[in-house]
């Protein structure tokens, strides 16, 4: 059973439940990665937007240890993914690897055959890529965070990350880093005591105007 905890939206009290994500959210889980990484000013096509933000977050499910979403009044509106790189995980989405790769194959031929549309996703993830640590000592990663618009400022994502932080503790990660850039809200990290410790960018196509990509990558010695 999710945990639950009540917080006051438009001056009600309303339950938010705390449970394990599962492959069936992805669908429901697209709007809010879509909003809250701006995928929308890389394409407007509606159909190939839904379809790179389904393999977006398919492929950050299938690597991590620990999927957690916040559902308030049925609706999911909060998910975090980490990876607890302590942790005996490869199998642990197999089934899930397994029904998405018709979707990964999809992206791959999209990819090709409309390269100018899919071009500043790919040079993300890229640029995204080189400011992965190389280095041990860095045993723990929160893959993947957000929490939707209307539902910010509530400590919803305080507390999904503090369950991320319970995760870690219990299969000793020591030091954990996340990647984000200035298209996200990177400041809450600074606020949850990250030290930002590497920086890259690359130009893209955003709004169909040129736009320089900065990349952070964020480090923190996990409290016990």
């Amino acid at each position: 059973m999710g945990r639950k905890k009540y917080i006051s939206l438009n001056q009600t009290k309303d339950i938010v439940v705390y449970r394990e994500a599962k492959y069936s959210d992805i669908p429901e889980l697209c709007g809010i990665v879509s909003e809250a990484f701006d995928f929308g000013s890389f394409l407007d096509n509606k159909k190939d937007l839904y379809s790179m933000t389904k393999c977006f977050l398919g492929q950050y499910f299938v690597i991590s240890s620990f999927c957690q979403v916040a559902v308030l009044n049925g609706k999911i509106v909060g998910v975090i993914f980490g990876l607890a790189k302590t942790q005996n995980w490869p199998l642990l989405h197999f089934g899930a690897k397994i029904k998405l790769a018709p979707c990964n194959l999809g992206f791959v031929l999209k990819s090709i055959l409309k390269p100018k549309y899919y071009r500043s996703f790919i040079g993300q993830k890229e640029l995204y890529d080189s400011l992965e640590p190389q280095i041990s000592g860095l045993d723990g990663d929160i893959t993947l965070f957000a929490v939707s618009s209307e539902a910010r400022g509530h400590g919803i994502g305080k507390n999904l990350i503090e369950q991320l932080y319970s995760h870690f503790r219990r299969h000793k990660v020591k030091r954990i880093y996340v990647l984000t850039d200035n298209m996200c809200t990177y400041e809450f990290y600074e606020k949850q005591g990250f030290e930002r410790t590497r920086t890259g960018s690359i130009e893209i196509i955003r709004n169909n105007k040129p736009f320089v990509l900065e990349a952070y990558r964020y480090e923190k010695d996990l409290e016990y």
